[in-house]
């Protein structure tokens, strides 16, 4: 019966937990303690317009992450789907989602932390709407490789912008904060009013009413940060370091990676450009003279 499976369960976290205590000590040492957090340093990470549509966007994702956790397979039992059927999909959502964050962090330097969060979004959107037309359950297949496209773009985005505009010391809550926010609140939405609207009004009415939430979050995700001038700001500064000499070009960056808050070009490394290039535009207007935004 099913008792197995816990039974196989278990015996892997035992043998997981046998792994890390017989691993050298010195592999896990602490690094330095964090600051004790306030409640004005808190406020410093939650006062951000940015942050707080960061945090509306992962709130949503997260309990679109739950809608189909949950619900999915349920829909697919209607649909007449098999248990064979549930473990695929199971399998192309993660084969589809690793690849995929080797290729973020590099889009993330041509889009921004914006760019990826309304990619994550279109993505999940036509995945949900997706679900309500299909009418043989194996097609649910081609669908699942967009959870990856949702995934690797919206942890990418996630935890790059946290890490960036944390207060020092406060590195490590600011990302417990958004875990929270994603995988606690959005989860504690997703399963309440999911589990009354599969209930009452079933599956179809749920996804598309959980495409209907990521759509109207989308509209006020684009008219708050308007990645569209994120990504025509982040093409101007980079034709203009291709343009320049290498040695200008390096300054460009070297200039805008600084008045970000980092140290100097050698911490430039798969960091830049940061969130707002906006800045680097402004910086290849100083170095170059000539270049507008």
């Amino acid at each position: 019966g099913d008792a197995k499976w816990f039974w196989a369960i278990a015996a892997l976290c035992g043998l997981s937990l046998f792994f890390v205590a017989s691993v050298s000590g010195s592999d896990f040492a602490p690094g330095p303690s964090e600051a004790k957090p306030s409640f004005q340093d808190l406020m410093q990470i939650l006062a951000k317009k940015s942050v707080l549509m960061l945090f509306l966007v992962m709130m949503t994702i997260g309990a679109g992450f739950c809608l189909v956790g949950t619900f999915l397979f349920l829909y697919l039992q209607e649909l007449g789907g098999t248990a064979d059927l549930m473990g695929l999909s199971i399998m192309f959502t993660v084969l589809f989602e690793i690849p995929l964050f080797f290729f973020t962090t590099p889009l993330m330097r041509r889009v921004g932390v914006t760019g990826l969060l309304t990619l994550s979004m279109c993505a999940y959107f036509t995945r949900l709407v997706g679900y309500t037309y299909i009418v043989n359950p194996w097609l649910i297949l081609f669908l699942e490789p967009l959870h990856g496209v949702t995934y690797a773009c919206l942890w990418t985005a996630g935890v790059s912008y946290m890490a960036e505009i944390a207060p020092k010391g406060l590195e490590t809550t600011a990302q417990g904060i958004l875990n929270s926010v994603c995988w606690g609140m959005g989860p504690l939405l997703g399963n309440t009013v999911g589990g009354f609207v599969f209930e009452h009004f079933g599956a179809v009415i749920l996804f598309r009413g959980g495409a209907a939430t990521v759509f109207v979050v989308f509209v006020i995700f684009m008219a708050s940060e308007r990645p569209w001038q994120h990504l025509r700001a982040s093409t101007v500064v980079q034709s203009s370091s291709a343009a320049a000499s290498p040695s200008t070009a390096k300054l460009i960056k070297a200039e805008a990676f600084e008045t970000e808050g980092h140290q100097g070009p050698e911490e430039m490394m798969g960091t830049w450009p940061s969130r707002d290039p906006g800045l680097e535009v402004e910086v290849a207007v100083n170095v170059d003279g000539g270049v507008g935004h």
